[in-house]
């Protein structure tokens, strides 16, 4: 298997646990019956934590 086959297998397997990840959300939320504004402010939060760490660990932020 040459290296871009390898890297277009590797972004499906990427794309369908994000996707998974997303479809899954949405039952937590309802089941913790917490209210929108909370849910966005949290969601806002740990998303921001998520891409400061990838941006640090990517070496693409002068943190």
């Amino acid at each position: 298997m040459d290296q871009d086959a390898r890297n277009e297998r590797l972004a499906a397997w990427r794309m369908a646990l994000g996707g998974l990840i997303l479809g899954t959300l949405g039952v937590f939320l309802l089941e913790s019956g917490s209210d929108p504004a909370s849910a966005a402010w949290f969601r806002c939060a740990f998303g921001l934590l998520a891409l400061t760490l990838w941006a640090w660990a990517a070496r693409r932020a002068p943190l």
